[in-house]
């Protein structure tokens, strides 16, 4: 590309294509094809070639492509079954689309900026930037089908990050800023190192979800946790928007870890469920609200641990579980169920506060009643249950449907 700018319907380039001067090569629909070497320099210098492609382009499988001092702008589809190596900041490099098939890489090695206005599609391939370089998703990014890797690079993604195969994260170097996540029952995410991670939109998990022990932080407004399958955070769970759970939501409860809600928003426990596995101190975001009709808060560390209390001091169901004991921190309600499992003792204190239940009571462990009343207030009948015998200091019926006592002395 050594004289004036030119135009061709495709090209097809299997060597080396270098431009000497800062000349605009525009090929047109009919694509362009990289295959075997094929090497896209500029003049360096400060300068750069010009590419536009108005159709699509592919790197052939076993392509061993690379992209020096050129700005380049792809309008069709980028299909990648081979090898794209970026080796220079000079230039942009933006695509409409780009899919990554399987055995395909895209790797940078400079801190250049990718630019996508659609979406990026992972069916099997591999991308590697360097801790500066940066992947923009105006799209969706889909892990589409089989085994996908990412290291390094700062990726933002403006659509759905929506994984339905396996995907797998291998480097720390470079923040993650999404908007929507979603992990189908397909879908396997794997973030094998500990990376930072913001998530702005809403949070849908039915497959497998691995966190490590990294930052995730969510800060969208009126978002939701939702989806079928478990998902569990070995580090910190950052809520700094306004979240509502309807999915089952679990902070780990290994005492080798140090799992956390945090952040200055708002959790409300819509529908779903929510294991507090953490420490009393890492239980801090900073409003809480668990009365959403049908949901469950779990305290299930094996330490001692605080009930935690929430907005207008109301529970739904509230289950005691794992080892030591649980203590109310004040006169609480549970407008549903109340459940103390086996091994964990449920406490009201030397404070002696009050407990409203107006549903069932299951006593599978202990319960400290001390001096405290228990009030059954609900408006169906109530039942008492439980392998062992619930002893009550006060115990206060308010129940026009009435109480079943199995349980009780």
């Amino acid at each position: 590309m050594h004289g004036n700018s030119g135009t061709c319907l495709s090209l097809t380039v299997n060597g080396t294509c270098s431009w000497s001067q800062a000349r605009t090569t525009a090929v047109g629909t009919g694509g362009l094809i990289l295959s075997g070497t094929a090497s896209m320099v500029g003049p360096n210098g400060g300068q750069f070639g010009t590419l536009t492609v108005a159709g699509t382009m592919s790197v052939s499988v076993g392509a061993n492509v690379n992209f020096g001092d050129i700005d380049i702008t792809v309008t069709g589809v980028t299909t990648v079954s081979g090898l794209i190596t970026i080796s220079s900041t000079q230039g942009g490099k933006t695509f409409s689309s780009i899919v990554i098939s399987a055995g395909g890489e895209i790797k940078c090695t400079s801190a250049e900026t990718i630019n996508v206005s659609g979406n990026v599609t992972m069916q099997g391939g591999n991308y590697d930037g360097t801790a500066t370089s940066r992947l923009n998703v105006g799209g969706n990014f889909v892990v589409q089908s089989g085994t996908n890797s990412m290291s390094r690079t700062r990726l933002t993604v403006t659509g759905t990050f929506s994984v339905a195969a396996v995907f797998n994260l291998n480097n720390a170097n470079g923040s993650k800023t999404l908007n929507d996540f979603v992990i189908t029952s397909a879908g396997d995410f794997e973030c094998n190192v500990v990376e930072s991670w913001t998530i702005n939109g809403n949070f849908q998990n039915d497959g497998i979800f691995t966190s490590n022990t990294g930052t995730y932080t969510f800060g969208g407004t009126s978002k939701t946790f939702s989806g079928a399958a478990v998902t569990t955070f070995d580090g910190t769970l950052s809520c700094n928007g306004t979240y509502t759970n309807n999915g089952y939501v679990s902070l780990n409860a290994a005492t080798t870890l140090t799992s956390s809600l945090a952040g200055a928003g708002k959790w409300t426990q819509g529908s779903g469920t929510l294991e507090v596995g953490c420490t009393n101190a890492n239980f801090c975001v900073t409003n809480f609200s668990a009365s959403g009709a049908g949901n469950t808060v779990v305290y299930n560390r094996s330490t001692a641990q605080t009930v935690r209390n929430p907005t207008s001091s109301i529970y739904h169901h509230l289950t005691l579980a794992g080892s030591n004991t649980k203590s109310l921190s004040t006169a609480t309600t549970c407008n549903g169920n109340l459940t103390i499992n086996s091994g964990s003792t449920f406490d009201v204190t030397t404070s002696n506060f009050a407990l409203n239940v107006k549903g069932n009571w299951t006593n599978n462990g202990t319960f400290t009643q001390r001096t405290g009343t228990v009030t059954f207030n609900g408006t169906s009948n109530s039942a008492l249950t439980g392998a062992i015998g619930t002893t009550f200091n006060n115990l206060a019926i308010s129940n026009s449907a009435g109480v079943t006592l199995s349980t009780v002395s």
